[in-house]
């Protein structure tokens, strides 16, 4: 392990940190896209939201208050201590099979919100897709609307 990997472990020590899921959730959208993260964000209309699903606490999602034509919303869901070989393995954010995306159009969401739960994204567009699915759903839609995109 290098010294810049045990410096993030430290620095980075709460894993189910807000700001690190977010981070996670793009990193891995971008590369689903072929897009390198280093490189910039996601194209011009898409927003992320991500959340968490840890434990018995309700899963909310922000929704943006910025005009946009997408939002692919994220959610995290780590292994629990009965799924994981070793409990004291960390909970890795960047894990790909512990993520589900939802490519949600602005126009299927109400204006006047600002927050979206869980059950109410499922009933209403599925259980979520892979990384990789969502990126071909995401690439579908902006071709499909290309002034939205």
């Amino acid at each position: 392990m290098t010294e810049f990997d045990r410096l993030l472990r430290w620095y980075c020590a709460d894993r189910l940190d807000e700001r690190l899921r977010q981070a996670c959730g793009h990193w891995i959208l971008l590369t689903a896209l072929g897009l390198d993260p280093t490189q910039g964000g996601l194209p011009g209309g898409v927003v992320l939201s991500t959340a968490l699903h840890h434990g018995s606490a309700p899963v909310v999602f922000a929704l943006p208050e910025a005009p946009f034509a997408v939002v692919v919303f994220g959610l995290w869901q780590p292994p629990t201590a009965e799924d994981t070989a070793s409990a004291a393995e960390p909970l890795d954010p960047l894990q790909r099979d512990h993520w589900r995306f939802w490519v949600v159009s602005s126009r299927h969401l109400h204006p006047e919100r600002r927050t979206i739960g869980l059950n109410p994204l499922i009933r209403a567009h599925g259980e979520g897709w892979s990384p990789n699915d969502a990126a071909e759903q995401l690439e579908a839609f902006m071709v499909q609307n290309p002034s939205e995109a």
